[in-house]
């Protein structure tokens, strides 16, 4: 769909308010400030009708909005520590037999986003549920140990 370009009447003189006053500007100024102005209302208004709210709005005279809303991204500090513990976790599971990396593998990665239960990755590895149990308590100290980590 092809946009019309807004036609704006020929006139004697073209004014603009400007600090609250009505200032001549030429016929290009004119309509660029209310192409601008109508594109700021027509954003408003769509806003308005998905209810959008702008930290703006939450503005009093003793806080701003965007203070209001706490930042739950990662500081610099708690990436480093992730990338660090990333990379211990994969040099430890490097040390883990075939079998134990298996019961790691299909426990955590089977489904992505949830863990599989204990029932269906011994019914995977044709083992016993309780087995399962066991055998991921071990991992799971091993991959401690390795990783000098402690609760």
């Amino acid at each position: 769909m092809k946009l019309k370009k807004r036609e704006f009447k020929m006139r004697d003189r073209y004014v603009i308010p400007v600090n609250g006053e009505m200032v001549d500007v030429s016929r290009e100024v004119y309509v660029a400030y209310y192409e601008m102005d109508r594109r700021e209302r027509y954003l408003e208004e769509r806003d308005h009708k998905h209810g959008i709210v702008s930290y703006d709005a939450l503005d009093t005279l003793e806080i701003r909005g965007v203070d209001i809303i706490p930042d739950l991204s990662p500081g610099p500090e708690e990436i480093v520590v992730n990338k660090d513990m990333s990379s211990l976790l994969r040099n430890a599971l490097d040390e883990l037999s075939k079998e134990e990396l298996e019961l790691i593998v299909i426990w955590y990665c089977s489904e992505p986003g949830r863990n599989l239960s204990q029932r269906k990755v011994a019914k995977i590895l044709g083992v016993s549920q309780p087995a399962v149990k066991k055998r991921h308590a071990k991992i799971i100290a091993k991959l401690r140990t390795i990783m000098n980590v402690e609760i």
